[in-house]
């Protein structure tokens, strides 16, 4: 026995004494880890105090600070995870027994001992990576800082003037010598036995491989033009359609030039012909080409200059043509100008030349923009083809006018010696531009889809609308939403596109798009985007799961069973509730909140609920009480006051009832619980009918509760039992009142059938005789016989005259 026991301990000592082994080398390495970030932010600070330091390295020391924040970030999830196991195993041992209580064992002692010292090591690790983290930042808001000081400084610099004749002179002869230069390497080039040689097998092999390529890109360009392009049997074709055929052509239209180009790389860029041809300039020249390409087919599928059926902006076919002329003429001029940025990025070349390159380039973009402005009728939308409702002419109107004096500033900058800015104005310009139409024509074809997908004269949207239970209004009110996001996405991704092309950095970008996705913090409270995002989903999705839950029940399950339709409906209805609840706390506990917060807030709130809600939370709970206790249900024909009709749902505030007219009646479920109401069936469908009859005095009472017994014995819908009766209600002003009294299978067809027994008892009493009364008067006049004797006398007075 103690053998036993003395193993157990040196089993308990080396468990005890690894655990602490283990903590002590997660601290060891996490204290190694700190050291080497701290190391790593002091290098960057040091080198950021050099003035010298490079564009390009200071991207690099960006892009290794935004990888340690990275690292940083994911290290402190997971040590905040632990921090809260910790805390969470502390306080389900409970705090120790306070003094003169029975002590706890050693065991516990030790294990509290062992976690209270392991959270206050965790904690000091969290603690000390969020200082880092803190380090971090703040180099990257001084790299930024340096950055946009450099910017700055660069497009405001102010350099050699355009209208010095030194410079044109000097950048005239710095061009000739240049193209000399080049002429002459080309030349050397093209006397080159073994480039020759390379270059034509590689040529001739590059066409063999692409025949099969481009026949096969060209069955399928031809496919979809076919199916998908311009259909002349449509004379007046849909937006949608006109769109569709745009995008198709245009496609189409480069697939050629992009085979060829990619294949032209590859070939100049394989084997010897490298040494030739440097890649970037490679790379450059071809995705230039396949620019302009794209550029141009682009503009011919929007503007159709030879075909305005299908043309998508509203302009005249002459200001088709001439913008379209003009945006083939940018984009040849901005291809050239990237080439030739690329070419003598790698050439050393002078002041003066650059400055006079980059002003002929801006003057040029300055020209082939300012004609574009310059036309005022391509600033008014033609009426004759404004397919869709455009922008107020007012506006198209100011925007010129912004455009114009944009357009204006390229050249003045540019001649005040500011060259950098001129260049960058013309380039922004035509790319914001540029931005604006296609993320424009993405809005309007993305508007089109949603609209025929929610349509419910197509299939897809007779299914969304049928399976969501939506009518016209609901229909109405999803398309505007998802209209309303999709806006949304387009707006926040045309913003970091202005963003970018004005000078932002895309890390920047990246960075601030990382810190919203991951959290920041106002005060206490941690904003994540993608909790957020996380929240909407599971709560919109478990509300669609409860949905579908709904309608399998309602549909197909609850119909095969025998229970009663409105027990049918409490179920549907009391599931709702519960997906609505279950939504609701999923979506809370993924933004993190703590529900005792939200204890504290709704316990505040119900003062308010008290006072203000009072009337809304009463027929809540009303509506509550109405699905459990079921005085009503769903198809009961019901009586509240002077109303009556049947119950077609019981919703949260109030119930619905229609009437015998088909109209739609809202009681508040308050005042079905606290107001009398008679239900007609409630236990069952069985009713009684009472008809009420008047005869005549002096007839055969007997013979008529004979008639009245046997119409109602042969009715279908009249009960055998108990059996039909017939009562004498008393006499009457002007007959004898009688009441025929059955009892119908159902009650709903009271109507129907007192109808049925008042035709038929009407045609009886005719052929037997009987007289129906209607109501006598005796007129009783008082001292008729002195009026009778003054009427005498005047007669009498008359014959005397």
């Amino acid at each position: 026995m103690l053998k036993h026991c003395s193993s157990f301990l040196f089993c308990l000592i080396v468990l005890i004494s690894s655990s602490t082994l283990a903590q002590n080398s997660q601290l060891l390495n996490f204290n190694e880890l700190s050291q080497q970030w701290n190391n790593e932010l002091n290098q960057v600070e040091k080198e950021l105090s050099d003035a010298n330091l490079s564009d390009d390295r200071l991207s690099a020391l960006r892009t290794q600070l935004l990888e340690l924040q990275k690292k940083l970030q994911t290290i402190k999830i997971d040590l905040s995870e632990q921090q809260k196991t910790y805390q969470t195993q502390l306080t389900e041992l409970g705090p120790p027994p306070a003094e003169g209580i029975l002590k706890e064992s050693k065991a516990i002692a030790r294990k509290r001992e062992v976690l209270n010292a392991t959270l206050s090591e965790t904690t000091g690790q969290v603690k000390e990576t969020e200082l880092i983290q803190i380090n971090a930042d703040n180099l990257i808001e001084r790299l930024s800082t340096i950055r946009l000081n450099r910017f700055t400084k660069e497009i405001f610099s102010r350099s050699l003037s355009p209208l010095s004749g030194q410079a044109w002179l000097k950048a005239s002869t710095e061009a000739l010598e240049k193209y000399e230069l080049q002429i002459s390497k080309y030349q050397q080039l093209l006397a080159d036995e073994t480039f020759n040689s390379t270059f034509k097998s590689g040529l001739a092999y590059l066409i063999i491989s692409l025949i099969p390529i481009l026949i096969l890109m060209k069955i399928i360009g031809n496919w979809l033009r076919k199916r998908y392009g311009r259909i002349a049997a449509l004379p007046e074709p849909s937006y949608y359609e006109k769109l569709r055929a745009g995008l198709v052509l245009a496609i189409t239209r480069t697939l050629f030039p992009m085979t060829i180009a990619i294949g032209l790389f590859i070939l100049l860029q394989s084997g010897p012909l490298s040494s030739f041809f440097p890649a970037p300039m490679v790379k450059t020249v071809l995705s230039v080409l396949v620019m302009i390409y794209l550029v141009t087919g682009i503009s011919r599928s929007m503007l159709a200059p030879d075909d305005p059926h299908w043309r998508l902006i509203p302009i005249s076919t002459d200001n088709a043509a001439y913008v379209h002329k003009i945006i083939i003429g940018l984009s040849i001029l901005f291809g050239a100008d990237l080439i030739l940025d690329n070419y003598f990025s790698l050439e050393k070349t002078s002041l003066e030349f650059n400055v006079i390159r980059k002003f002929l380039a801006g003057l040029l973009i300055s020209g082939f923009l300012f004609a574009l402005v310059i036309r005022k009728s391509i600033w008014r939308p033609d009426i004759q083809h404004n397919f869709r409702n455009e922008h107020p002419l007012k506006l198209w109107q100011r925007l010129r006018i912004i455009m114009a004096l944009l357009v204006l500033a390229i050249p003045v900058t540019a001649l005040a010696g500011y060259v950098a800015m001129s260049k960058l104005l013309a380039a922004q310009i035509v790319l914001t531009a540029g931005l604006y139409i296609l993320l424009s024509t993405i809005k309007t074809l993305g508007m089109e889809l949603i609209e025929e997908l929610l349509d419910p004269d197509r299939q897809t949207g007779a299914k969304i609308q049928a399976n969501l239970e939506l009518d016209q209004d609901g229909k109405e009110i999803l398309e505007f939403w998802i209209k309303v996001v999709f806006s949304f996405i387009m707006f926040f991704i045309g913003l970091v596109g202005v963003l970018i092309i004005w000078g932002v950095d895309s890390q920047d970008i990246m960075e601030w798009g990382y810190k919203a996705f991951l959290g920041f913090k106002i005060g206490d409270v941690t904003i994540s985007i993608s909790n957020i995002f996380l929240a909407i989903f599971l709560f919109a999705g478990t509300l669609l799961l409860t949905r579908v839950t709904q309608r399998t029940l309602e549909h197909r399950i609850l119909p095969r069973t025998r229970i009663d339709k409105g027990i049918q409906h409490s179920i549907r209805a009391a599931l709702g509730y519960v997906g609505f609840i279950i939504a609701f706390m999923a979506a809370i506990s993924t933004l993190g909140l703590d529900l005792s917060n939200l204890a504290m807030i709704a316990g505040a709130l119900s003062v308010g609920i008290g006072f203000g809600l009072q009337n809304v939370v009463n027929n809540f709970v009303s509506g509550l009480i109405l699905l459990i206790e079921r005085p009503v249900k769903v198809g009961d024909w019901v009586v509240v006051g002077d109303q009556k009709g049947h119950i077609k749902k019981i919703n949260v505030r109030a119930t619905e009832i229609e009437t015998s007219d088909r109209a739609t009646l809202f009681i508040p479920n308050s005042e079905l619980i606290s107001r009398p109401l008679m239900n007609w069936t409630h236990a069952n469908q069985t009713g009684r009918l009472i008809l009420p009859v008047q005869i005549a005095y002096g007839t055969d009472i007997q013979k008529v509760k004979a008639i009245l017994l046997k119409t109602a014995a042969k009715h279908p819908e009249i009960q055998k039992y108990p059996e039909p009766n017939v009562l004498f209600r008393g006499y009457g002003e002007s007959g004898l009142n009688l009441e025929l009294r059955a009892f119908l299978f159902d009650v709903e067809k009271v109507n129907l059938v007192m109808s049925d027994l008042f035709f038929e008892i009407d045609d009886l009493f005719r052929q037997e005789g009987i007289e129906i009364p209607y109501p006598q008067r005796d007129i009783q006049l008082k001292d008729s016989d002195k009026f009778l004797q003054a009427f005498v006398d005047a007669i009498s007075n008359n014959k005397h005259h």
